[in-house]
């Protein structure tokens, strides 16, 4: 389906979610952007006017540029049903404020905030010392004729992954 065919609410009930104060609530259509909606948020209280806002919706960091509809807010969902179109359901957005303002605010905050270890390092939540997985690697590398050095590269470490989802699913002889 293309985004021309996709049907939006009119208006949907936008619910601003603080750590420390109650919900603003405010209607506003699908094709609102996040900047007019912060400049919205500054209007309805004096102690947050010289503050950077950022809005959060699903993990994500809410662009500027960007209008609700782009994040899928809005959105009607099809239904084969004749029964009369339902109300929207809210949205919920949180808000952070600080006092920092950055010179210029970075558009690559929607990547995940912590990468997952991969490869050997996955052995420390096991309770393995760095030693222990230094060993490990160093042994492994040295078995499969890989160069292997302190920091091990993207291919490495995807070797080192393959053979950790794979070890324990066959039997030494190849059966399983």
């Amino acid at each position: 389906m293309d985004e021309e065919d996709e049907e939006y609410y009119e208006n949907i009930d936008l619910h601003v979610r603080w750590s420390d104060r109650q919900d603003l609530v405010l209607m506003v259509p699908p094709t609102e952007t996040i900047g007019s909606i912060k400049e919205k948020i500054r209007q309805s209280s004096d102690s947050i006017t010289n503050k950077y806002i950022r809005l959060i919706h699903n993990g994500r960091v809410l662009e500027d540029n960007f209008q609700l509809k782009d994040y899928g807010m809005g959105k009607i969902i099809a239904s084969d049903s004749k029964a009369l179109l339902e109300p929207p359901s809210p949205v919920y957005v949180h808000c952070s404020l600080s006092n920092y303002i950055p010179k210029t605010p970075n558009l690559q905050n929607n990547q995940p905030q912590l990468t997952p270890p991969t490869g050997f390092d996955r052995l420390r939540e096991s309770g393995f010392t760095e030693e222990d997985i230094r060993n490990i690697r160093t042994q492994f590398h040295r078995l499969h004729g890989t160069n292997f050095e302190e920091n091990p590269s993207d291919e490495a470490r995807n070797l080192e992954e393959q053979w950790m989802d794979n070890t324990g699913e066959t039997l030494p002889d190849g059966s399983k």
